[in-house]
């Protein structure tokens, strides 16, 4: 388990991230298993110059994803045990759209991105992610 680095592997054919050990948010206090597979930061190309994906942290486009792929869900979550090697389940919560754009934020802050990337990026999936959140939110309680 990782708390600090998310351990992932990305895969260009499919274009997608693997979660290759458990990765422990100690703010949420959520457990992200290993084997989660996301699509990061979804910056599109052309932009690249000026935002690169991972200008972003490799933690906050994880996490982001995370939540809205359990969107509608309660998601369990955990305490660090005193040894900060071992999580301890302590109940679930329910995420809300705007509540993981902004741990979204909060999570590049606490990374040291670049003020005005961490902006830009916060707005466009705050704006423009409403469909993906919709999609997840079907498909989860269907």
């Amino acid at each position: 388990m990782t708390i600090d680095k998310p351990n992932t592997l990305y895969f260009p054919k499919t274009q997608e991230w693997v979660l290759q050990d458990d990765y422990f948010d100690s703010v949420l206090k959520i457990l992200i298993p290993n084997g989660f597979r996301y699509d990061g930061a979804s910056v599109p190309r052309l932009l690249w110059a000026i935002i690169n994906p991972l200008d972003l942290s490799e933690a906050a486009p994880l996490v982001h994803d995370y939540l809205y792929h359990n969107a509608g869900l309660d998601v369990p979550v955990f305490v660090l045990s005193t040894d900060e090697k071992t999580v301890i389940p302590c109940g679930a919560r329910r995420f809300s759209k705007s509540f993981s754009d902004d741990m979204f934020r909060d999570i590049m802050n606490r990374w040291d991105v670049t003020p005005w990337k961490e902006s830009a990026a916060f707005h466009a999936v705050d704006k423009f992610a409403g469909f993906a959140w919709r999609e997840h939110l079907r498909k989860n309680i269907a």
